[in-house]
């Protein structure tokens, strides 16, 4: 004989309240999924930024490291793949060094301007012109 709660059921769970369980547990699972392509194209975001912002300095310092007198005015522009753990990047980084005299009327200073871009693969198959650019004064030391 069975020992029956109160009520007059059987102890355990209805085929409704399982069914409601699983439709919960369904629900938070795909709202869970869907937040995956958001974050993997957020971190690839911050690679990339974090890549482009890197090659930016190494050109900046290796700039300022120059002699004033050997800076030229004018523009010159660098493509470069990169290496990443040991993997050649898909992405070409393309990066514009810009010196030029400073709008202050000086033969003593000038701006330089190093701006770094790539273009992004979105996760939706769509492609997005990037960039970080870095802007610097530079004067003559006496």
């Amino acid at each position: 004989m069975m020992a029956c709660s109160r009520g007059g059921r059987a102890p355990g769970f209805s085929l409704v309240e399982l069914l409601m369980a699983v439709a919960i547990l369904a629900s938070a699972f795909l709202l869970v999924m869907g937040m995956f392509p958001i974050s993997f194209r957020g971190i690839h975001q911050g690679k990339h930024q974090v890549i482009a912002s890197q090659l930016a300095q190494a050109y900046m310092d290796r700039e300022r490291t120059r002699p004033f007198t050997s800076m030229t005015n004018g523009t010159y522009t660098d493509r470069i793949s990169v290496v990443v753990n040991g993997v050649m990047s898909a992405t070409t980084y393309t990066t514009t060094v810009t010196v030029r005299p400073s709008p202050v009327a000086t033969a003593n200073k000038a701006v330089l301007m190093v701006q770094t871009q790539w273009v992004q693969e979105e996760v939706t198959g769509s492609s997005q012109a990037r960039s970080v650019t870095i802007e610097s004064s530079r004067t003559r030391a006496w």
